[in-house]
């Protein structure tokens, strides 16, 4: 097997921490949207900005403006055997590569998927963050917010019992500790070994491997967005919207998402990007009343659950085991 190497970068680190990306040419506005979000709202920060692929990716001057990092890889064989599907290549493992391809660079990598809405600051004292020891910092996957002890579909597979499990979407690394703790070769191997059985790619491996070894971040840094959160993404002031699943702000209008974060995508893609036709302006759910009082019957149903887990984290900036 061939190792993943550092083919090009558009420049130098300068600091060692950074926020990083995954992106090929096809999502590489919304990472870039994310990306200029992220430097617009840092505007004296002290972490670095980049974005990784196996595509050599074109300069964007908005990116430049904010010294943005593109970097391409080559992922070689190191990734080969590993579980795929219709959508994906290889490429959905590059996150795994990186902190052994950065750990000369980096101390902490924040990992943010492409597919994410910043809306507050604070990074900066995050990546500064007490992890208790662990590779990675991460939030509960959703399926778990509500109903902690609800076993996900991959230990079900394996006839494991519950356990804490988290969404990959925004991943804090500590560079070191994953290396020196060989987490990528172990991904690896368990991939191969169990590739017939798995229900997913990197977030499958990662949580199967490490099996509740991991620190907790408040759900504030990874509000995944749906439905029957949706509102109180806003009343408890996320920090990050994650658009989780198939519908996405830039191509959905059917009132899913609130106006302000459909107008900023169609406005940063219009002057951008705009060869890549934003979906119009989308209504509002007072304009479907329907799907208003579904979504407000499930907040109200899941109210006091939603309470318990908040509670949990009373500050931003501490980390916990889960349990």
């Amino acid at each position: 097997m061939t190792d993943v190497k550092l083919l090009k970068s558009s420049g130098a680190p300068i600091h060692d921490r950074a926020v990083g990306f995954c992106s090929d040419v096809n999502y590489l506005p919304f990472a870039a949207f994310a990306a200029n979000q992220i430097a617009e709202l840092h505007p004296d920060r002290d972490f670095d900005i980049f974005i990784a692929s196996n595509e050599d990716l074109p300069q964007i001057p908005v990116l430049q403006a904010h010294g943005v990092r593109l970097l391409q890889v080559d992922m070689g064989t190191r990734f080969a055997g590993l579980r795929l599907d219709a959508r994906r290549t290889e490429a959905v493992y590059l996150r795994l590569a990186l902190p052994a391809l950065l750990s000369a660079e980096y101390q902490r990598i924040l990992y943010l998927d492409s597919d994410i809405f910043c809306a507050r600051a604070g990074i900066g004292a995050l990546l500064q963050a007490d992890m208790d020891g662990t590779a990675i910092a991460a939030v509960r996957d959703n399926i778990q917010w509500r109903t902690p002890e609800r076993r996900p579909e991959q230990y079900r597979r394996f006839g494991w019992p519950g356990g804490p499990y988290f969404n990959s979407g925004v991943t804090m690394i500590d560079t070191a500790q994953f290396r020196d703790s060989d987490l990528e070769a172990r991904c690896i191997a368990f991939g191969r070994e169990k590739k017939g059985i798995l229900v997913g790619h990197d977030q499958t491996l990662l949580n199967c491997v490490l099996r509740g070894d991991w620190a907790e971040m408040s759900p504030r840094w990874n509000w995944q967005f749906t439905w029957a959160s949706a509102l109180y993404a806003l009343t408890e002031d996320a920090r990050i919207f994650h658009f989780i699943g198939p519908r996405k702000p830039w191509q959905c209008h059917d009132g899913v998402f609130p106006g302000f974060i459909s107008r900023a995508f169609r406005e940063f893609l219009e002057g951008h990007f705009p060869d890549r036709n934003p979906a119009p302006l989308p209504k509002t759910p007072l304009q479907d009343r329907r799907k208003l009082l579904k979504s407000l019957g499930k907040h109200m149903v899941s109210q006091r659950k939603m309470e318990a887990y908040l509670a949990r984290f009373p500050d931003d900036m501490i980390l916990q085991r889960p349990s």
